[in-house]
């Protein structure tokens, strides 16, 4: 007999060996072990369904009390005043600059201001802190016009004057002297188009803060109104547009 001959009569004969209820047997055990395998994927499935809506809302409240960090503390820079010294050669510097705007004062009078102004600035300047500090972020420049249409940041201190550009286009964006700190109060949201009004003059420095640096959702999360904004749908309405 050929092996191959004797392969297939011994697998012939193991075949006949088995009886007909023994396999009827394995199929059921196997069923019901897919069975039960199929119920402990849908329960698991369903504690990860559960696990994820408190991941969620873990995220939510956690973006929700970082956010409040943040604004509470922004809160409590812009309650901050500079020191009397400062104020006081602000307002002289002010003053000043209002009288060399008079209509009548003489050539050499608004000499005499101007550089009494310019040498004011300067140490009013090397004294100021600059805690409170607006302006435009700088642009790398798009690809379609090959980077030329690029320019620098600049930001300005409202409580002095003091200005300064970037050095640096973003990404890698570096001011020397204005740069954010945890003491300083910094908005970079003006259009550079505009360049940089010289707020710093009004007389009111209070207004100045309470207009561009206290983020009024404060308000509404002191007294309990403020709402986290429900992004969870963002998804789902950019796809079906």
């Amino acid at each position: 007999m050929q092996p191959a001959q004797a392969q297939e009569q011994e697998i012939q004969e193991r075949i006949e060996d088995i009886k007909m209820g023994t396999l009827t047997k394995n199929i059921e055990e196997a069923e019901l072990k897919m069975k039960n395998i199929a119920e402990e994927q849908a329960e698991i499935n369903k504690q990860v369904r559960v696990l994820n809506e408190q991941q969620k809302k873990l995220d939510n409240e956690k973006n929700d009390a970082t956010l409040k960090i943040s604004l509470f503390k922004e809160a409590l820079l812009a309650r901050r005043e500079p020191s009397k010294e400062v104020m006081r050669l602000r307002k002289m510097i002010i003053q000043k600059i209002a009288d060399s705007n008079d209509e009548n004062i003489s050539v050499k009078k608004l000499g005499e201001l101007k550089g009494e102004i310019d040498s004011l600035k300067k140490d009013f300047q090397k004294i100021c802190l600059h805690p409170f500090v607006f302006g435009h972020s700088g642009y790398e420049g798009s690809y379609s016009y090959d980077r030329d249409d690029w320019y620098y940041g600049r930001r300005l201190c409202i409580v002095c004057g003091f200005s300064e550009y970037a050095v640096k286009t973003p990404p890698d964006e570096k001011f020397v002297t204005l740069f954010q700190h945890e003491g300083r109060l910094v908005r970079s949201n003006l259009n550079h188009k505009d360049g940089l009004p010289d707020i710093w003059r009004w007389s009111n420095l209070r207004e100045i803060i309470n207009k561009f640096f206290v983020d009024k959702r404060v308000f509404k999360m002191v007294d309990g109104t403020y709402k986290h904004p429900d992004l969870s749908n963002l998804g789902k309405l950019f796809k079906n547009k």
